[in-house]
């Protein structure tokens, strides 16, 4: 009888476990990192996906134009990572936001959080992110 796979899972609570863990996930990818996020400017985040870009990782990010009020936080993220050569997209305009907050390093693993990637939500909010390794239902074993 085949055994099950053994599924790693990390809880992260804000602002204790702080920006650190997510820093040092980025710095553990290998070979892609897919970033879909609501609002990115921290800047410990943006130098390690700059890092990750630079040691050979397949970046994606995908970022929310703006805000259902019309406030536009991604715009300086975007050009910083467009013009250090990241592929780097804004989400569907047919929502009025795309509220996801993700990264998935190298088909393995995933963080999906309550957490923008900005400084306050590591320093001033109670919010939460999940690290596993266990696919989606249906995902043939592996993330996307």
């Amino acid at each position: 009888m085949a055994s099950e796979p053994v599924h790693q899972q990390r809880l992260l609570v804000m602002p204790e476990d702080g920006v650190g863990p997510v820093v040092d996930l980025i710095d553990q990818a290998r070979s892609q990192l897919l970033l879909k996020q609501f609002k990115l400017q921290s800047p410990r985040l943006l130098d390690a996906l700059q890092r990750a870009h630079g040691r050979g990782v397949e970046v994606k990010v995908m970022l929310n134009p703006h805000t259902s009020g019309g406030d536009r936080w991604n715009d300086d993220s975007h050009a910083l990572l467009a013009a250090a050569g990241l592929a780097v997209r804004w989400t569907s305009e047919a929502f009025p936001v795309t509220h996801e907050k993700s990264i998935v390093i190298d088909r393995e693993r995933a963080l999906i959080s309550t957490f923008n990637l900005a400084d306050k939500y590591f320093e001033q909010t109670r919010d939460y992110a999940i690290v596993t390794t266990a696919a989606p239902a249906g995902a043939g074993g592996g993330w996307l």
